[in-house]
């Protein structure tokens, strides 16, 4: 029988999403609307895109954590699909000492870790392989900006710089984590690095949760 906890896994990582995307057209809206006396400052504006990026990752994070650990205690997808698991937990506690036993934090934000630790316990690494390995490049791009947002160090701040010289071809004099994130991508202008971003990761947590 398909898991009702699998499906809220999807749901709640969904809800999240969007709404962030619905703060970020509202604070748009708001921007643009002359009749509106609210004075939003660019940098207010740009804090506001950081957080709503920063919370649509920290559930990303979550939903990674939670569906793995439902489908090593043996829950099925709303299709009713089950990886084949080489470890069968007792229990969920079971499950989260097993795969909290190396460390007491698991990395849930590189790609290359969620793969490794899907390998170990289910064939093939399945449903988290071929829905990640695809778009590891992007989800290291995803990173890169949210390590921006939630770290100050010099190297950070560096590797952003550099991921930005790669994506615009230049770095702004002053540009944010948000500000890139409101700037159209290059093959699609109208589209925001963030929307980008975030159709990701529902994505690929849609073939997760198949």
């Amino acid at each position: 029988m398909a898991s009702r906890e699998l499906t809220y896994a999807l749901k709640s990582l969904t809800r999240e999403i969007n709404e962030a995307i619905k703060l970020v057209s509202k604070i748009n809206q708001l921007r643009q609307t002359k009749r509106v006396k609210l004075s939003i400052s660019k940098l207010h504006y740009e804090m506001i895109i950081e957080l709503a990026f920063l919370r649509s990752f920290l559930a990303w994070e979550a939903f990674l954590e939670e569906s793995f650990i439902l489908y090593l205690i043996g829950k099925r997808s709303p299709k009713s699909y089950a990886p084949k698991r080489f470890v069968i937990p007792k229990n969920r506690q079971h499950a989260l000492d097993f795969t909290y036993a190396e460390s007491r934090y698991a990395d849930w934000t590189s790609i290359d870790k969620v793969v490794a630790r899907a390998e170990r316990v289910f064939n093939n690494g399945e449903p988290y392989s071929s829905a990640l390995r695809i778009r590891n490049s992007r989800f290291n791009d995803i990173k890169t900006v949210r390590n921006a947002i939630a770290h100050s160090s010099i190297r950070t701040r560096e590797q952003f710089k550099i991921f930005v010289r790669k994506e615009l071809t230049y770095y702004p004099t002053g540009l944010t984590p948000g500000g890139f994130l409101v700037k159209g991508t290059p093959h699609t202008p109208t589209r925001i690095f963030l929307e980008e971003y975030l159709d990701t990761i529902l994505k690929s947590a849609g073939e997760i949760v198949r």
